[in-house]
């Protein structure tokens, strides 16, 4: 007898293969059985609508929840989209390792992906990896986890926002710190070079700790130097990395901002497919919106950074440096990514301040005309007057690139979310990816089958990181599924109103267990921490 009997189910299992008809069953979590035999009398059985499909649950490769996981043990905006395994700790920014000492560094790090959260009270004790894990895995989530150690944390764990090289005395300790984290159980390790302290590492500095991260298998998420003006050139760097350490690469929120720099993205699939046939293991994912969120600091020149916000703000009130700043930001010398170059004032809008929520859904050109000053003046009065805490919306793609880019086969599904305090402005992404992809991307535009864009969610994300018990619907597979009915399944957040209910996903299973039911969550708290041993999760 089985746990569970889906009986004549339509199935997409996630390789792309054609939607077949068969019965389920599942038992201790897993797929035990998949054909035709009927089944035995009395056993407990789920009889879907017509047109409802069976489907791998989602995985996301790209989240940022640590902190949200202490306030949100369902992680109910995912749990809701579909996905039953979160990968977090992407961009360089990370909750682990703590060293007591740059708490402070750590924190002011970490806030821009955790608006409106407070952190948890013994966050100073989980001084390695392995307690940050142990710590999660004491939640009991409502779905998977799995994290990456961040690279960011691991310089901020041992030297602070300071920008200078590491010392050989330094090094030793990151590399100490970066072997726990993979012993531990991390997926691999990610970079942020649009973030300090991240960006003040040199390939070098990268082709060695990637090294130690090769060795355990794991994966290098990068979240590249330039998505925009030089774009080819990072993507060329990114993969020079895979080339000298054998690591497995993963270009994060695959993008190219800025509507002139469309016309790299056939030579970035060009590149990666190269790569591939030299034999490195290459991957892209993106979300499926042509707006990203960050942080207003990405604005200001990476040497400026250096001591993380309070020494900007420091910085600002020194009239010379202030004039210095202005003009870097104007006359982008090429030495970093100015979003700006890619949004104009008026395509860079504010999403969240700590003091001033009249700002909200403004635009830096609107807000330089009410206070009349020069559009770069918004930014150093947002920044100063908000302890340098300003997320915004940044509009710099359009939805036809989006699109083409999300037709190669080379791209998987991520949601790069943002998840914050109940009704803090955010993006969508984080609430609306999956169904949105299916509804407006598959079903409305008919941009790729539905089994490929189901396989994009599943199948290749579980594959790029080893998950050899995930991703597909086969006899032995964890039963973390979902049900979705196509004919309905669509988005309705969006920049305005991120937090709009989806339709159309129907069910979600994690490990065998029923725990989103037609909107409904039916608490189980059966996800588990998937921690990285010999290449597999």
């Amino acid at each position: 007898m089985f746990d569970l009997w889906i009986e004549q189910t339509k199935i997409a299992d996630g390789t792309g293969k054609p939607v077949y008809t068969a019965n389920v069953g599942i038992k201790d979590g897993k797929i035990a059985y998949i054909g035709q035999k009927p089944a035995e009398p009395g056993q407990k059985t789920l009889r879907l609508a017509p047109q409802e499909v069976l489907c791998p649950g989602f995985i996301d490769s790209h989240g940022h929840s640590e902190c949200y996981l202490f306030h949100d043990k369902c992680v109910t905006p995912k749990l809701k989209q579909g996905v039953t395994t979160e990968v977090s700790g992407n961009c360089g920014i990370g909750f682990a390792p703590v060293n007591p000492a740059y708490l402070a560094e750590l924190k002011d790090n970490f806030e821009g992906v955790a608006v409106g959260l407070d952190f948890p009270e013994d966050w100073k004790d989980m001084t390695s990896f392995g307690r940050f894990l142990d710590r999660v895995e004491a939640l009991h989530t409502e779905i998977n986890t799995a994290f990456y150690v961040a690279h960011g944390a691991l310089r901020i764990a041992v030297k602070g926002y300071d920008s200078t090289p590491l010392t050989v005395k330094e090094r030793e300790q990151v590399h100490a710190l970066l072997t726990e984290a993979m012993e531990a159980g991390a997926v691999g390790m990610s970079t942020g070079f649009v973030y300090a302290p991240g960006t003040y590492a040199d390939l070098d500095e990268i082709v060695d700790l990637c090294q130690i991260v090769s060795r355990y298998g794991g994966v290098y998420a990068t979240h590249m130097k330039d998505e925009g003006d030089h774009v080819i050139e990072s993507v060329k760097e990114s993969i020079e990395v895979a080339r000298r350490t054998g690591v497995r690469l993963l270009i994060s929120h695959h993008k190219v901002t800025g509507v002139a720099n469309a016309i790299h993205i056939g030579e970035i699939h060009r590149l990666v497919n190269e790569a591939r046939a030299e034999g490195l293991s290459v991957h892209l994912d993106q979300y499926p919106y042509s707006a990203g969120e960050t942080t207003l600091n990405t604005t200001i020149p990476y040497r400026y950074l250096d001591g993380g916000n309070q020494k900007l703000l420091e910085r600002l009130e020194d009239p010379a440096l202030k004039a210095e700043i202005t003009d870097a930001i104007l006359r982008n010398d090429g030495t970093w990514q100015n979003p700006l170059d890619s949004t104009g004032f008026d395509g860079m809008t504010v999403l969240h301040t700590k003091s001033h929520p009249e700002c909200h859904g403004k635009s830096l050109a609107q807000l330089a005309d009410e206070w009349d000053v020069e559009p770069v003046e918004t930014i150093f009065r947002l920044l100063k007057e908000n302890d340098g805490q300003v997320n915004c919306l940044l509009h710099f793609m359009t939805d036809a690139d989006v699109e083409a880019i999300f037709q190669s086969p080379l791209v998987s599904v991520c949601t790069d979310s943002l998840l914050f305090g109940e009704g803090m402005p955010t993006h969508p992404s984080g609430y609306s990816t999956y169904p949105r992809i299916l509804g407006r991307f598959v079903r409305e535009k008919g941009l790729v089958p539905f089994e490929e864009a189901i396989r994009k969610m599943s199948a290749m994300p579980a594959d790029i990181f080893g998950m050899k018990h995930k991703g597909r619907i086969l006899e032995g597979m964890d039963a973390d599924l979902v049900v979705v009915d196509p004919e309905r399944v669509i988005d309705h957040g969006d920049y305005e109103n991120p937090y709009a209910e989806n339709e159309g996903i129907e069910m979600v299973f994690v490990a065998g267990r029923l725990v989103l039911d037609h909107g409904l969550i039916t608490p189980a708290f059966a996800g588990r921490v998937g921690r990285k041993k010999n290449g597999c999760c």
